[in-house]
């Protein structure tokens, strides 16, 4: 918790809390009578005999994990009888009871505004060596607050009852007394409990769910006035007046989706939230209850144990994974989402997986007291050390001021906050929301937008007169790709700011923090998305396309490739997705009038060191005039790539097929060390094989580099001999492979002459 809320903290640690987490009471075990079918009426105390006979129709107690129930004499050793088999004067015990459940109420300390309800769920009987582990009570029923535990009168040692909330723990041990007694305990559901051995005898009690029936489900009026509201108001409004944009508040017992309420808030936790309500009323805040999902992530050292079991064998003999082996040393990141939330009313409320900052959170018991729901410990990973990550759930009391309401459902849903600015605009109000959200609104959007929501934001552009104020909504909106739905309100925006405004806009989209492009100018604006922003408007389309397209080509003329004549022939050549980008440009910067974009790329696909072989080239060639048509193919000189293509075929062609016998490779060298040297001897000789003796990494040097140029020889290592023979054989798919090669050329050289 930070310096921000220790006010508020210190300020609900003010209001006192009465009542406590568990209590006893004993009351004359007269007052019950309990008759159980098959068995017949039960004396106090219980006999062995008597207990024989109830054990003969009992059956082994189970225990709820996960969202299963299971049996576990590990975990859980006794017995039950199901209610069916209990019953119980209710004429003379359930008055008697009423009457102790207030004191109950009244000593876990929950208000007198509603009443404990018991409901039968079981009998359990613990003998010798019995026990029940550490647990925590599944709550069966939405208004389940807590467990009432009737220890009826026996004769039986051990068997004590320890029961712990964060870090208070109470034991209640049978005495000689309460041997003739009904002891009554009863706890919040959500303390950790345990049944410890029966040493002898038999420990037989009746199990109550107790509910808790409010007469409102809001929360109380508090218990407490004067000064400990006042210093609470004082620091609530004190965090707010300094900017803060929400406020929240842990509480200390835990809660389930199904029985989180205000009527159902346990001890201290009902008394602080009615206190906070009326500060909330008098500052006019909303007010919520929320599940808290947190994470934190630590850092976190091992004992001198842990370093023993993991350099040496001191502790061969230990097979246990201790988790627990560590000591914590710094927290290095945490997390807080809420969820399940519940309005002022007690009624569903649509905030889900808002996020609570570090600043917002404030609490008067920490995470650590509590066990978490789960844990991860990661051992020594190198450099990065060792690292736990804990889970806790805990539910919170949410606040913030009415006028914050607008922001807070911008975090969850930016475009509904945005309709809400585009609707005020369209009326020619002002609105002062607009300048609160742009304060956060970079931490209101996604990494990746959806396509609505970019619409939108442009559209409110279009209608904010501020152009420094428009382009800050749209800077972290930028989409992965631009689609059709975006151009009108991209128009209209740019009409309304100008076109150095969007362009301006644009290149910050592509401007990394270091403040170079950070690339995908051509991925973010496709080919047709520039043809329909081209059609939409015939003056400001193309400018815009322009600017586009440029940044296209500067992004192209980035990536290195390598010069076709520098290039294996055999090797794989520029990927279709490369094609395709070529054959796009080309045809964009047309549409667009770019013409200086246009000539530039002619220009360095007809030059020496262009990265297109003659058939990538032609094929670039024969789309793109399908593409542009015959006038435009004329009009944009755009017949300098076909001129190009015909003369590199054509002397490719002229070279004489290679003859039967011709085992002769040649390709361009890429390697100067002598084993290189070796191989582009053999290929440019007509030997079919030959074998070279060579240590592996010079072998893995030829491997990678015949199979970098895609040459047909197989090379395979024979491993016999030192060092192992690296063994070239020349493939006869050499022959195959010239012949289609000039069947292709032929083909499209055909095709070219046909564009004039």
């Amino acid at each position: 918790m930070l310096d921000e809320t220790l006010e508020i903290a210190e300020a609900l640690l003010a209001i006192d809390a009465p009542g406590t987490f568990a209590v006893r009471l004993r009351v004359p075990a007269e007052e019950l009578q309990l008759h159980l079918r098959k068995v017949g009426p039960i004396e106090f105390p219980i006999s062995s005999a008597t207990t024989s006979r109830m054990l003969a129709l009992a059956t082994r107690s189970r225990f709820g994990w996960g969202e299963h129930t299971i049996t576990d004499p590990a975990v859980r050793s006794g017995w039950e009888l199901r209610k069916s088999r209990i019953k119980i004067d209710g004429r003379r015990w359930s008055p008697v009871l009423r009457k102790h459940l207030v004191e109950i109420r009244e000593q876990l300390g929950l208000p007198d505004t509603g009443r404990l309800r018991a409901t039968l769920d079981k009998l359990t009987i613990y003998g010798p060596g019995e026990f029940f582990a550490t647990h925590q009570d599944t709550e069966k029923d939405d208004d389940m607050i807590a467990t009432l535990v009737v220890v009826l009168p026996s004769s039986f040692t051990g068997g004590v009852f320890r029961c712990s909330r964060a870090d208070e723990r109470v034991e209640f041990r049978r005495t000689k007394r309460g041997a003739e007694q009904l002891d009554l305990i009863a706890f919040y559901s959500d303390c950790q409990h345990e049944i410890r051995p029966v040493t002898t005898g038999h420990r037989v009690a009746l199990v109550y769910r107790l509910g808790f029936e409010a007469k409102s489900s809001r929360a109380q009026e508090p218990v407490v006035g004067g000064q400990a509201i006042e210093q609470l108001e004082r620091a609530v409004a004190e965090h707010f007046e300094l900017g803060a944009e929400k406020l929240v508040v842990l509480l200390d017992h835990e809660y389930t989706p199904r029985n989180l309420g205000w009527s159902r808030l346990k001890h201290g936790d009902h008394i602080r939230a009615a206190s906070l309500c009326e500060v909330g009323a008098n500052l006019e805040l909303d007010i919520h209850l929320a599940l808290a999902d947190i994470h934190e992530a630590w850092q976190c050292s091992p004992s001198i144990s842990s370093y023993r079991s993991r350099w040496s064998h001191w502790n061969d003999d230990d097979d246990d994974d201790d988790d627990d082996d560590y000591t914590l040393e710094e927290m290095h990141d945490s997390s807080v989402t809420l969820r399940h939330w519940r309005s002022a009313a007690d009624t569903p409320a649509d905030y889900d997986d808002l996020v609570a900052r570090e600043d917002e959170l404030c609490f008067t018991t920490a995470n650590d007291t509590f066990d978490p729901v789960a844990t991860d410990y990661q051992g020594y990973m190198g450099n990065y050390g060792d690292t736990l990550d804990r889970w806790y759930h805990r539910a919170a009391i949410v606040m913030w001021p009415k006028a914050n309401a607008f922001l807070v459902e911008a975090r969850l849903d930016p475009r509904a906050a945005i309709r809400q600015l585009i609707a005020r605009q369209h009326k020619g109000e002002s609105d002062p929301r607009l300048q609160a959200l742009i304060v956060i609104w970079p931490n209101c959007v996604e990494a990746e937008p959806s396509e609505a929501l970019v619409t939108d934001v442009f559209r409110l552009a279009a209608l904010i007169d501020d152009p420094d104020l428009a382009a800050a909504f749209l800077v972290p909106v930028k989409p992965e790709s631009m689609s059709a739905g975006v151009i009108p309100p991209l128009l209209q925006a740019t009409r309304r700011h100008g076109p150095a405004w969007c362009e301006a806009l644009l290149n910050e989209w592509h401007t990394n923090a270091s403040g170079r492009s950070s690339g995908r100018w051509r991925a973010s604006y496709p080919h047709a998305w520039l043809g329909n922003l081209v059609d939409a408007d015939k003056q400001l389309g193309p400018r815009l396309a322009a600017v586009i397209v440029a940044k296209q080509w500067d992004e192209a003329q980035a990536v290195r490739a390598t010069p076709a004549h520098a290039r294996s022939p055999y090797a794989t050549g520029r990927t279709p997705f490369e094609l395709t980008s070529l054959v796009d440009l080309l045809s964009a910067s047309v549409l667009a009038g770019a013409r200086k974009v246009h000539d530039s790329i002619v220009a360095q696909l007809t030059s020496k060191d262009s990265s297109l072989s003659a058939l990538e080239l032609a094929s670039v060639t024969l789309r793109v005039h399908e593409r542009l048509g015959a006038k435009r193919w004329r009009d944009w000189g755009t017949a300098r790539l076909a001129v190009h293509a015909k003369r590199s075929l054509s002397a490719a062609l002229a070279k004489p097929a290679r003859e039967r016998g011709d085992w002769r490779i040649i390709v361009p060298r890429r390697c100067n060390c002598s084993d290189c040297a070796t191989l582009y001897e053999f290929l440019e000789s007509n030997e079919i094989g030959t074998i070279c003796p060579l240590a592996k990494a010079r072998r893995q040097h030829l491997h990678q580099v015949i199979d970098g140029d895609g040459v047909p020889v197989n090379h395979v290592t024979e491993r016999r001999g030192s060092p192992y023979r690296l063994v070239l054989t020349k493939r006869v798919q050499l022959f195959s492979l010239d012949a289609e090669g000039r069947v292709r050329q032929a083909d499209v050289l055909r095709r070219l002459a046909e564009l004039d």
